[in-house]
């Protein structure tokens, strides 16, 4: 799992990984009907994905070559680079969550 609101109790993002193996697409999932619906096609292998109050992806992180890994903004399919967290540093540091008016990140 992704994401979750307390604004949006019946709906969590998540991660599936049927359309490729190794990376997992998001979607936005209502777990009172059931219905899924496919944000996008993770083709640009993002690792992570962090969502604001309103479910919507405000951030993805990927791997880097060294062990470590990147932070870009996302905006409606578009990345801008944010953070970059080298390999010494990797298995501790992470983004722990967002302020609910999305202008504080963690």
């Amino acid at each position: 799992m992704y994401g979750s609101s307390l604004a949006r109790p019946d709906e969590l993002v998540v991660g599936v990984n049927e359309r490729d193996k190794a990376f997992h697409d998001p979607y936005l999932l209502n777990v009172r009907t059931g219905e899924i619906r496919k944000l996008f096609d993770n083709t640009e292998k993002y690792s992570g994905f962090l969502v604001d109050d309103d479910l919507n992806i405000r951030f993805v992180t990927r791997a880097t070559p060294d062990g470590g890994w990147q932070m870009f903004r996302y905006d409606n399919g578009k990345t801008t680079p944010f953070d970059t967290i080298g390999f010494e540093d990797s298995q501790t540091t992470r983004p722990s969550g967002m302020t609910r008016d999305g202008k504080t990140l963690y």
